[in-house]
């Protein structure tokens, strides 16, 4: 598994390679319209969270609903706006460069398998050519 002492890991052989891409390429197939209807659900939930929480904000403001006047319901209410806040900014972060990877067709990886599924297809041409020259 490693190279040199075990420190540095060993780069695998073609096919190894090959069989890694062909993987990876079979497991974004199977599981990307799960991970976007994840990742929309997940999103739908942020946004009504975060629409819920504004309108208790401005309701409390404009005193259109019972008063948050109570400390220990209102700090409450101000700590988990904010820890939603900031989970809320570090799973956008993380959609934001994974969404788009889900819409990405893989086109290097499928051109590789093409090129590896029809090389030896090529060579046995090539090889019949020139036997019969």
């Amino acid at each position: 598994m490693f190279g040199i002492n075990g420190v540095w890991p060993k780069r695998p052989m073609d096919d190894e390679y090959i069989t890694q891409i062909r993987r990876g390429v079979q497991f974004v197939d199977r599981w990307r319209w799960w991970l976007v209807v994840y990742f929309v659900g997940f999103m739908s939930c942020i946004l009504l969270l975060t629409l819920s929480a504004t309108w208790q904000w401005f309701a409390n403001i404009l005193h259109l609903g019972p008063k948050l006047t109570d400390i220990s319901v209102f700090s409450g209410f101000i700590g988990g706006w904010m820890m939603g806040c900031g989970l809320g900014a570090f799973f956008g972060i993380h959609i934001m460069f994974i969404f788009p990877l889900l819409f990405t067709p893989m086109r290097t990886e499928r051109m590789l398998l093409q090129y590896v599924d029809q090389a030896p297809l090529v060579s046995r041409d090539v090889a019949s050519k020139d036997m019969n020259r």
